[in-house]
């Protein structure tokens, strides 16, 4: 499993996307990795019909998200490091685009070659965004590497237990593998969840069987398995994350073509939304 050495951390210098790069400093700390800040500035759109004049508002936009991206780094890097929360200061390169972001910032990963994106979430949406999603969610969608999301309020930034909620599918073994490689620099606990709803599908694993496979595999410090039935996935899934103190949440995502994705009931793009604790996305 490749290790973790560049990522990308969009923001639109807001409170939750500063709550995502500060928690992003400190992730990249751990695990040895540089940053890469990007802002999209959309183009001046409201001036289209006079080419010139849109061109001259997007550079002013440009400039200013320049300054702000300058301010935005340096305040978050002075807390932490006053703070005592920053070992090795990680690099950081901040980068302005003009674009929209949900399409921007996959392309971007893509053309950077980063390992991880990590993206904060505010915590409240709208219904439209429930039913068709947000910038995060179609970033979690579009996106061919690992993406955190960080919700805007976290009680702290650390990583000493990690939930993982398997869906008991035969290819669970793998990516619960590669998540633990993943977040080997962290030598945190692993609990491993499956949520049993009475409309279960019949599996192509069970718990019991999923224990047995990874019995001596190298995933941490401390691996405990658990089943908690409940009528609802993210209900289920947010009372195990309040009970047994889990600091990270992971999930996998397979990909789907247009046709599974208009009739799958996305549990993945619910827990982006409403999680509190950070969210990683295994691809």
């Amino acid at each position: 499993m490749k290790s973790i050495q560049k990522i990308l951390v969009p923001t639109d210098f807001s409170p939750s996307s500063s709550q995502a790069f500060s928690y992003a400093l400190w992730f990249a700390d751990r695990v040895g990795a540089s940053i890469d800040v990007l802002h999209v500035v959309y183009p001046g759109t409201d001036v289209m019909d006079f080419p010139a004049l849109a061109a001259s508002v997007t550079k002013v936009q440009v400039e200013s998200a320049q300054v702000v991206m300058q301010a935005f780094t340096d305040e978050a890097l002075t807390r932490l490091q006053a703070t005592s929360q920053l070992e090795n200061v990680p690099v950081v390169r901040p980068i302005i685009e003009i674009g929209t972001p949900a399409t921007l910032i996959s392309s971007m990963a893509k053309d950077l070659e980063s390992d991880m994106i990590i993206i904060g979430t505010d915590g409240e949406h709208s219904r439209l965004e429930i039913a068709f999603g947000s910038v995060t969610t179609a970033v979690v969608s579009r996106s061919e590497v690992p993406v955190l999301v960080v919700p805007g309020q976290i009680a702290a930034i650390q990583i000493k237990t990690i939930g993982y909620a398997t869906a008991l599918e035969e290819s669970d073994p793998l990516h619960i593998w590669q998540a633990s490689q993943l977040l080997s620099p962290f030598n945190a606990f692993l609990k491993i969840v499956h949520v049993r709803v009475d409309y279960d599908e019949e599996k192509s694993i069970d718990l019991p069987a999923l224990e047995t496979f990874l019995a001596g595999k190298d995933l941490g410090k401390q691996v405990s398995f658990h089943e908690v039935p409940d009528d609802n996935i993210e209900e289920g899934l947010e009372e195990f994350v309040s009970t047994h103190k889990i600091d990270l949440l992971v999930m996998y995502s397979p990909k789907r073509n247009l046709f599974e994705r208009l009739g799958h009931r996305s549990i993945t793009r619910r827990m982006t939304l409403f999680s509190d604790v950070p969210l990683l996305v295994m691809k």
